[in-house]
C-alpha cells in the first residue's frame, strides 16, 4: 500500500458508540484496500473514545478534540472540514456514523474518476432505512457537465446526501470545504460551489445504506426552517437567478412542517420567510410556483430525462 491512499473516508462522531462500529466495519471491508478512515471525534463521553482506542488497523486515524476537552458538538461542517484537511487521498467522501458502505463503494467511485479526468464529483444510489420501512433512493446513470450539474443541484433533480458523493479533495479544499454556518443542506451548498469546476458522474448502483438513528446528523425536525434561511443566504444564486425554485424550496419546508404536525415551527417559518422576501406575492402565487417546479422535477425523473439536458436555463423567474 502506498503512503498516500487512493481514497479517504471521513466520519464525524459525538457519542455514537452504538452505531459507529458498524460504519467503521463497512469501511474496512472494502474490496479496494488502499483507503484510509478518519474519524473526527468531538470529545465523546459515551464510550466512543474507548471503542476507537481498540482499533488496530493502521488505516484508521482519529482527529478532533482532545479527550480532556469540554464535550460539545463542533457542528457537522466543522467536523467534516477537519477530516477534509487531514485526508491524504485525492478522493474523499463524508459518511455519518449510522451509514454503511457496501463492499464495492470505493472501487466503483474510483473507476468513474479513472474513466473521466474532468469529474470533480461522483454520486451513487442508496437504500434508506426508516423506522417503519426501507426505500431506495436512486440516481440515473449519467454524466452531467458543469452547468447541468449546477442546475440539477439547485433544482434538486437527484437525491443529495454527503455519503452518496465523493469529491476530488483539491477542489473541495480550494472552495473552502463545507460551510460551517450550516447543519442542514450543507452537502447541497458545497455542490453548488463545486459544480462550476467540473462534471459529476451519477452511478445507479446502490453502494451504501442510510439508517435514521436517534442523535444522528439527519435529524433536524423543527430546525429545518432556520437552516433553509441560511441556505438561501449562503447561496444567492437561488434568489438572484432562480426565484421560482427558491419559492418552491421554501414552500416545501412549510409543507413538511404541516405533515409533521409542527404548527409552532410552521407559523414561525412562515413569518420569517415572508420577512426575508422568500415568499413574494400571495398564497396563489406560492402555490403556482410550487406546482410548476414540482411538475418539472417529476418530468425529470423519467428515464433519460436528466441526461438529456444540454442547455439549462440561465434564469427561472
Amino acid at each position: 500500500m502506498q503512503d498516500r491512499p487512493k481514497f479517504s473516508f471521513v466520519i464525524p462522531a459525538y457519542n455514537r458508540a452504538e452505531s459507529l462500529p458498524r460504519a467503521v466495519a463497512s469501511v474496512l471491508a472494502q474490496t479496494e484496500k488502499d483507503i484510509e478512515l478518519i474519524v473526527v471525534d468531538e470529545a465523546s463521553t459515551d464510550g466512543t473514545q474507548e471503542y476507537l482506542a481498540t482499533l488496530r488497523d493502521p488505516r484508521v486515524r482519529v482527529v478532533g478534540r482532545r479527550p480532556d476537552s469540554v464535550p460539545r458538538r463542533l457542528g457537522v461542517a466543522v467536523a467534516r472540514n477537519l477530516g477534509l484537511h487531514a485526508a491524504r487521498a485525492d478522493i474523499v467522501t463524508f459518511f455519518d456514523s449510522d451509514d454503511v458502505c457496501r463492499p464495492n463503494y470505493v472501487a466503483s467511485h474510483l473507476a468513474a474518476y479513472a474513466d473521466d479526468p474532468d469529474l470533480v464529483c461522483v454520486a451513487c444510489s442508496a437504500l434508506m432505512h426508516f423506522p417503519d420501512r426501507s426505500a431506495y433512493s436512486t440516481v440515473p446513470d449519467a454524466t452531467l457537465p458543469p452547468r447541468v450539474f449546477e442546475w440539477a443541484v439547485i433544482t434538486d433533480l437527484f437525491p443529495i446526501f454527503a455519503p452518496a458523493t465523493s469529491l476530488r479533495r483539491e477542489h473541495a479544499v480550494a472552495i473552502g470545504g463545507f460551510n460551517d454556518a450550516m447543519s442542514l443542506a450543507e452537502d447541497r451548498e458545497i455542490l453548488v460551489r463545486l459544480a462550476p469546476r467540473g462534471s459529476i458522474r451519477l452511478i445507479s448502483d446502490v453502494l451504501w445504506d442510510k439508517s435514521w438513528t436517534p442523535g444522528g446528523l439527519s435529524h433536524l425536525g423543527a430546525k429545518a426552517g432556520p437552516q433553509h434561511m441560511i441556505l438561501m443566504e449562503q447561496c444567492p444564486t437561488y434568489r438572484a437567478r432562480f426565484p421560482k425554485v427558491a419559492s418552491y424550496c421554501t414552500t416545501r419546508i412549510l409543507v413538511a412542517d404541516i405533515k409533521r404536525g409542527l404548527w409552532g415551527a410552521f407559523w414561525r417559518d412562515l413569518r420569517a420567510f415572508r420577512k426575508a422576501g422568500l415568499l413574494e406575492g400571495g398564497p396563489l402565487r406560492w402555490w403556482n410556483n410550487h406546482r410548476e417546479v414540482r411538475r418539472y422535477r417529476r418530468n425529470m425523473r423519467k428515464p433519460g430525462a436528466l441526461a438529456s439536458i444540454v442547455d439549462p436555463p440561465q434564469r427561472w423567474d
